[in-house]
């Protein structure tokens, strides 16, 4: 499945807009969903603030990333929500839960 190059320019500035970070975890999830994960990671990549964004939104990213078969990504994303959203509710459980299935992918042979 492919997604519209305006379908995307229109994810793109919804999340703009968007400062709570709410856009970028419903566009993210909606690609991971659509079997995009490298848009999904792309989208993710060009809007998220750790640091502003909901906890959720770099839990789709992180996703996004072990979806797209990138754990040196994915362990990236997490590393920069665990420091840059530290002061956000939710991120040390997010963090959590998402660790070892960052550290499983890292850990798995290539082309598994």
């Amino acid at each position: 499945m492919k997604i519209g190059e305006g379908a995307m320019r229109r994810l793109g500035a919804a999340c703009e807009r968007d400062h709570s970070g709410a856009a970028l975890i419903q566009g993210v999830r909606m690609l991971r969903e659509a079997h995009l994960p490298a848009e999904a990671l792309g989208l993710g990549v060009g809007h998220w603030s750790p640091a502003d964004h909901d906890p959720e939104a770099g839990r789709e990213i992180v996703q996004a990333a072990l979806d797209a078969d990138r754990p040196a990504e994915a362990r990236r994303h997490l590393r920069d929500l665990a420091e840059l959203g530290a002061r956000q509710r939710g991120t040390a459980r997010v963090v959590a839960e998402l660790e070892p299935f960052v550290q499983a992918a890292e850990t798995a042979p290539a082309g598994d």
